[in-house]
């Protein structure tokens, strides 16, 4: 019998990453945010799957960006290393004793 042999799928559950990109100086040619993208592919590559992204805008005086706002699903026994990873990437952005790093740090909760 060759059901016997099968394992069952392992059980999604969906997470949600949000990510908010400052607004860049003006300038003449595209921006690409390299961060998001080594994220997003970590994401990808320790096991989450069915993405689904929005963005929404944020114009203040002086200021602004754009929340970037991921949708995925991934297997219960892979949400703790996905969640190591990004918050291994959000660490390496700044100096030990810089204060944005610290805000963004306390900001980052993920979803258990």
């Amino acid at each position: 019998m060759i059901f016997r042999y099968l394992r069952p799928l392992p059980e999604l559950s969906p997470q949600m990453f949000t990510y908010f990109i400052p607004a860049p100086p003006p300038r003449k040619t595209g921006y690409r945010e390299r961060t998001l993208d080594i994220i997003f592919s970590q994401i990808a590559a320790l096991g989450g799957k069915n993405f689904k992204w929005t963005s929404e805008v944020l114009s203040v005086p002086n200021g602004g960006g754009m929340w970037v706002i991921l949708y995925y699903e991934c297997p219960s026994s892979c949400r703790e290393t996905i969640n190591e990873a990004i918050e291994k990437e959000l660490d390496s952005l700044f100096k030990e004793d810089d204060p944005e790093r610290e805000r963004l740090l306390e900001e980052f909760d993920p979803i258990e």
